[in-house]
């Protein structure tokens, strides 16, 4: 598969595959799905790779990232009461189908990276917020 072989060329950590890896963190910030879909496939690929063989960016610093972003695409948006009310760019079915699938093969390569950092994360993202938009998500993690 192409994106295994291009996991082990980025995983070496040149400097031209770090700076690929910021951009693909910067474009999880968008807010449409397919890019947010693409970009989180592409880092989770990289825990193909054995983290001894990784440069030290590509190892926790890159997931703990992945991780604090995710988080929030995972939030509904501040402004959502009830999915029958919303008007937003997203359906019900394809919100729950991004966080049951993609973001918890995405959980699943921070907690095996960050290790019991991952829960003092998702602690932190708990504490930081009185959203119950950002709690009904976590809670659901």
């Amino acid at each position: 598969m192409q994106i295994e072989r291009d996991a082990e060329l980025v995983a070496k950590g040149e400097q031209q595959m770090l700076q690929l890896c910021e951009l693909v963190l910067q474009c999880l910030q968008s807010r449409d799905r397919a890019i947010v879909e693409s970009c989180m496939e592409f880092l989770t690929h990289l825990n193909t790779v054995s983290v001894s063989e990784r440069h030290p960016q590509l190892q926790e610093p890159l997931f703990s990232r992945l991780l604090e972003i995710s988080l929030k695409q995972a939030e509904l948006p501040q402004e959502f009461t009830s999915w029958a009310e919303w008007g937003g760019d997203e359906d019900e079915d394809s919100f729950y189908r991004f966080r049951e699938q993609i973001l918890m093969n995405v959980l699943d390569s921070c907690f095996t990276i960050m290790k019991p950092r991952y829960f003092h994360a998702i602690a932190a993202a708990l504490q930081a917020s009185n959203r119950w938009q950002v709690h009904g998500t976590s809670s659901s993690i």
